[in-house]
């Protein structure tokens, strides 16, 4: 299935189960700042959708359908070659959060959260020798199974508007590759992010 179809699939359900809610849908955009947990890799920004609804009137209860895009830079030597790649990553998660809500501070609540979901990995790159004469290119790509936990706070600006900061630790199954490419065992992703909500 193209990516194109999975991300169209996902934007259908996130606003379908939105409206569906009568304790109140939400979309938010997030900036996404990501470090993958693998020598070689530079931490790198990305972005993502999250779109879902509150599952009671109190808001505490949240679920939602997430998609993200980030890419890396990896740099790999060995042998007297050198290979450069970027590691294009698609997490397509399952979110549930709990909101920590206070009536002496209701604009603002913690949460904690779990995810779930599958991934698309895709690594295109070179192979040059270390005096730079170029061997050969190489491009891939790769499912596999993700989930992790998240933190993180949320500020309501207005009846409509809120602000989300937290940390998710994301940890990826092993990805198959061909060749020169090979497996990427199983991998921990470190992930800031800053996103704004808009609730309906």
């Amino acid at each position: 299935m193209k990516t194109k179809t999975l991300l169209g699939a996902a934007g259908a359900l996130l606003l379908s189960a939105s409206v569906a809610s009568a304790a109140g849908g939400f979309i938010r955009g997030q900036v996404i700042y990501a470090d993958f947990d693998d020598a070689g890799y530079d931490a790198d920004w990305g972005y993502g959708i999250v779109g879902g609804s509150y599952l009671d009137v109190t808001q505490k209860h949240e679920v939602s359908l997430e998609a993200d895009w980030i890419r890396w830079d990896v740099s790999a030597t060995g042998e007297g070659l050198t290979g450069d790649a970027k590691h294009r990553f698609l997490p397509i998660l399952a979110n549930y959060r709990y909101h920590f809500r206070t009536p002496d501070v209701s604009r603002i609540s913690f949460y904690l959260g779990a995810s779930v979901g599958y991934a698309q990995s895709k690594i295109e790159g070179s192979v040059r020798e270390d005096l730079g004469e170029f061997i050969d290119s190489f491009e891939d790509s790769d499912w596999g199974f993700v989930y992790g936990g998240t933190v993180g706070v949320t500020y309501e600006v207005n009846r409509a508007w809120s602000l989300d900061v937290g940390y998710r630790l994301l940890m990826a199954n092993e990805n198959d590759f061909d060749e020169p490419i090979g497996s990427i065992d199983d991998a921990t992703i470190n992930m800031g992010y800053v996103g704004i909500g808009w609730k309906f």
